[in-house]
């Protein structure tokens, strides 16, 4: 069975291009464009790992952690955000990526998260 991988990130074309390299590493991956939606989706769905934009409108990549661990969730988060690292709040999370990425940067994260 293939492992499940969420991906929050308001950019479409992030989403699209982050499962596209998850799907041909073989694993299942669902999109949300929203924090709020992908709250909803990583408590039901099962899911190994979570990459998690920092920067949404609505509700921040921070707020939907936040909000995740408040509900219980233990799902490994990986943030991924054009941010450099050292300006990044890591607590609570498992992994870093940063934008623009390598794709082998991605697998090995998820890799070792899920």
């Amino acid at each position: 069975m293939k492992k499940k991988i969420l991906v929050i990130d308001d950019d479409a074309e992030i989403c699209c291009l982050m499962k596209d390299v998850l799907t041909t590493a073989g694993y299942a991956v669902e999109t949300s464009c929203s924090g709020k939606e992908g709250v909803k989706m990583a408590l039901k769905n099962g899911f190994k790992a979570v990459l998690l934009d920092v920067m949404m409108p609505e509700m921040s990549g921070q707020e939907t952690l936040e909000l995740l661990r408040k509900k219980g969730s233990k799902i490994p988060i990986v943030y991924v955000t054009v941010k450099p690292k050292e300006e990044v709040d890591l607590k609570h999370t498992s992994g870093f990526v940063q934008k623009p990425f390598k794709n082998m940067d991605l697998l090995k994260v998820v890799e070792s998260v899920s």
